[in-house]
């Protein structure tokens, strides 16, 4: 009676440890968040600058960029504060990087990690005469988010 028991539960959580075992695996995105300045509208705009690589990332690959130039006609896409829910279209242009991360996580991926992503370099500066030169050391810093694909 015991021994048919081991072999009864054996033979039901078997399948169920197999089959457990076949989870997809998890897909993971960087994101930055760049930002620009559109002179039409007289106002800053950000842009997702997704890294490549990423197989269920489509959707930010295939932003379309925004047209910034005066009198430019942007009519391949919407802009996603006019969002339209037949249409999965979007230019690369939100108003904040507030919307920009929304539409990440609207699209099924949940923030993980932030890290910084620091540069330096340098530029000369002169003070508007060329004899007085001198190098400047610059530093910069933006986030850079770490995004894993809800399944």
């Amino acid at each position: 009676m015991y021994m048919k028991t081991i072999f009864t539960m054996l033979f039901y959580c078997m399948p169920a440890a197999v089959f457990s075992q076949e989870k997809s695996q998890a897909q993971y995105l960087l994101v930055r968040i760049d930002g620009s300045y559109n002179k039409s509208a007289k106002q800053y705009y950000s842009m997702i600058n997704a890294e490549p690589g990423c197989d269920s990332a489509g959707i930010f690959y295939g932003l379309k960029k925004f047209d910034v130039k005066r009198d430019a006609v942007n009519t391949e896409a919407v802009l996603y504060p006019g969002k339209n829910d037949s249409l999965n279209l979007y230019y690369n242009y939100f108003t904040t990087p507030t919307q920009a991360l929304n539409f990440i996580a609207k699209n099924g991926w949940e923030l993980v990690n932030i890290y910084t992503e620091t540069f330096s370099g340098s530029t000369i500066a002169d003070n508007g005469n060329i004899e007085q030169r001198y190098p400047i050391t610059t530093v910069s810093s933006r986030p850079v988010y770490c995004f894993k694909k809800i399944p």
